[in-house]
């Protein structure tokens, strides 16, 4: 069994940005910033073998390239349940647009639907037992974070391994998006 997901690298910028501010929350485990990254579609184990048609099924994924804004804070959970710290993704109908070519891509090949509630976000941090003392200060400081723009002209097919400190996130592939000049190349007759 090989565990898979589909997401877009961060600039190394938008990574070190970040690292910046993940301290002074108690109970949080904050994530690598070389493992920081937006996940578009989380696959989950699947045999080996399947992995190679699902590479081939998302090299039919063809978009344009765009940019993204890393802006404010959130998490998931609530009170003292809290699981994940996160930084949010500004809206951009080209990040939506290409998420549902991946689960369409996907879906042709039988791999389950995705869930409809796609919330993009950088983890930050994780939480064990939910705890996490100065999360409200942390949340006054930097809730209106706001980093420069990034361009997104790829997205990847991650493996995930556990290792002894964390994840270990491999690219399997990358696919590339195309820019405008690849446009206008493709249009000229």
């Amino acid at each position: 069994m090989i565990r898979l997901f589909v997401g877009i690298d961060l600039p190394l910028e938008v990574k070190h940005a970040l690292d910046g501010i993940c301290y002074g929350v108690d109970g949080a485990r904050w994530v690598d910033p070389e493992t920081m990254h937006l996940t578009l579609r989380f696959i989950g184990d699947i045999p080996e073998p399947e992995a190679d048609a699902v590479a081939e099924a998302l090299d039919g994924v063809q978009e344009p390239a765009f940019e993204l804004h890393v802006a404010g804070i959130g998490h998931f959970g609530s009170g003292d349940r809290v699981r994940v710290l996160w930084a949010g993704i500004e809206p951009q109908p080209a990040l939506d647009r290409l998420r549902q070519r991946v689960v369409s891509a996907l879906k042709r090949i039988d791999i389950p639907r995705a869930e409809p509630d796609f919330k993009p976000h950088i983890t930050l941090a994780r939480f064990d037992r939910g705890e996490a003392g100065n999360l409200e200060k942390f949340m006054v400081a930097n809730g209106m974070l706001r980093l420069r723009p990034f361009t997104v002209d790829r997205f990847v097919l991650y493996s995930s391994h556990f290792g002894r400190s964390g994840p270990i996130y491999r690219p399997e592939a990358e696919y590339p998006l195309y820019g405008a000049d690849w446009a206008e190349a493709w249009a000229s007759p």
